[in-house]
C-alpha cells in the first residue's frame, strides 16, 4: 500500500472508517483509506460539451453519458466559463438512416468521393454509439506521428 502523500510503502493498518480498512503511513504520518480512481474520463465531458453545443438537452446528454444533469450542468458550466476545454461549435444533429447517406454519396463528384475523412467512433456508457465523419483533417493525429 502505497502513501497516496509521500508515495512511502512504509504503511501500517490503522483501523476502520466506514467498514473500510485505513492505513497510516510510518514516514509522513498520513492517514488514508485505499480508494479507486473517482470521477469520468475527460473524453466524456468533451462529448458532453459537443452534444450541448449541437442543440441536445442536458436531461438527453446526462442520459447518453450516463450521468446526472446536475453533473452535464457542472461541466458545462467550468467548460463555458472557465475555458477547461476548447469550446466546440456544431450545428444541429439531424437524423439520417444509411439509405440518406448513400444518396448524399451519390450526388459527389469523384473528386469528392476519393477524400479522406478521419471517423470518430466511440461508445456511451449508455450503450449507444457516436460516430462522426470529418472532412480535410488539418492535424495528424498523435499515434500518427
Amino acid at each position: 500500500m502505497k502513501c497516496p502523500r509521500c508515495g512511502s510503502e512504509n504503511t501500517v493498518k490503522n483501523g476502520f472508517a466506514v467498514n473500510k480498512q485505513r492505513y497510516k503511513c510510518k514516514r509522513c504520518g498520513c492517514q488514508f483509506t485505499r480508494s479507486a480512481p473517482r470521477g469520468k474520463d475527460p473524453k466524456d465531458r468533451q462529448l458532453a460539451a459537443f452534444l450541448y453545443a449541437s442543440g441536445l438537452s442536458m436531461t438527453l446528454i446526462a442520459k447518453l453519458v450516463n450521468v446526472s444533469v446536475q453533473t452535464v450542468s457542472r461541466w458545462l458550466h467550468s467548460i463555458y466559463n472557465g475555458s477547461v476545454l476548447e469550446t466546440p461549435h456544431a450545428e444541429p444533429f439531424k437524423r439520417v438512416s444509411s439509405v440518406d447517406i448513400l444518396e448524399h454519396l451519390s450526388h459527389l463528384s469523384p473528386e469528392e468521393l476519393h477524400r479522406e475523412y478521419l471517423l470518430l467512433s466511440t461508445t456511451l456508457p449508455s450503450g449507444g454509439e457516436v460516430k462522426m465523419f470529418i472532412s480535410s483533417p488539418t492535424a495528424k493525429l498523435a499515434n500518427e506521428e
